[in-house]
């Protein structure tokens, strides 16, 4: 069992997992670490320095998975994919919460507007924000409405015909990344 670390410290960190210990305490709050470098990327969310950048636009952010998941919005990356249907979503947790919701069997809750159902009560109030929310982004000559700009820039894409997204195994080229 032990043969398999490389280092002992690799097997130290991994021990403190199975007795629960979190030994880095945060010094600005109560939050406890396994490692240190978690603490030291916690830190960073007090010193208000955000040194990973979006080169879009003048977002800022603290971590680089931040940073990374936000570049997602601009690509339309959605790299996790539901093994149940065909949906892909850009972020894990979104993944996560739609496989243990949709596919379950029962969706007592139906929006008044849409007759879309839904298996939680709290999931039904955020589906119905998408009736009412602003949508401040009009593409004007067929009417389409989007709520960021980000999403009328992609589909201004379909009018162009501007594919941005090159195979590199072939001749296709895409608009979106999510669909190379």
């Amino acid at each position: 069992m032990y043969g398999m670390w490389i280092y002992s410290s690799h097997l130290n960190v991994h021990l403190r997992t199975h007795r629960g210990e979190k030994p880095y305490q945060c010094t600005q709050c109560v939050r406890s670490f396994l490692q240190s470098g978690n603490r030291k990327k916690h830190l960073q969310t007090y010193t208000g320095k955000k040194p990973y950048q979006c080169s879009d636009f003048e977002s800022a952010f603290t971590h680089n998975d931040h940073l990374i998941i936000h570049l997602r919005t601009h690509s339309g990356e959605k790299p996790y994919k539901c093994s149940k249907c065909e949906k892909y979503f850009s972020m894990n947790t979104n993944l996560k919460r739609h496989t243990s919701t949709a596919h379950t069997v029962e969706k007592p809750y139906q929006c008044k507007q849409c007759n879309t159902t839904i298996s939680h009560n709290f999931q039904i109030i955020s589906h119905q924000s998408i009736h009412t929310v602003d949508k401040p982004y009009q593409y004007g000559q067929c009417e389409k409405v989007f709520t960021a700009s980000i999403h009328l820039k992609q589909y201004l894409r379909t009018h162009t015909g501007e594919k941005l997204f090159q195979c590199s195994q072939c001749d296709k080229a895409f608009s979106l990344n999510s669909t190379l």
